[in-house]
């Protein structure tokens, strides 16, 4: 099979954190994942999504979480 001219494609992705509530943890956990996105691939499109769904993930786990501490997330 001829690999050359194939983008990489994330198929699958597991995230599980444990994060101190409070805002300076939080904002740490949200550099750290960005920082391991930016290294994953160049392509934007895959960066946005990735990012957009880390944020949300917080966002929603800190509204619905009712404080919970731990952070699951899975995008098949």
């Amino acid at each position: 099979m001829d690999m050359e001219g194939l983008i990489m494609q994330i198929l699958n992705y597991n995230l599980e954190a444990f994060i101190p509530y409070d805002e300076d943890n939080i904002e740490k956990f949200l550099t750290i994942c960005e920082d391991a996105i930016d290294n994953i691939t160049n392509d934007e499109k895959p960066k946005f999504k990735l990012k957009s769904a880390i944020h949300e993930l917080l966002v929603n786990s800190l509204e619905h979480g009712y404080k919970k501490i731990r952070v699951r997330f899975l995008c098949p």
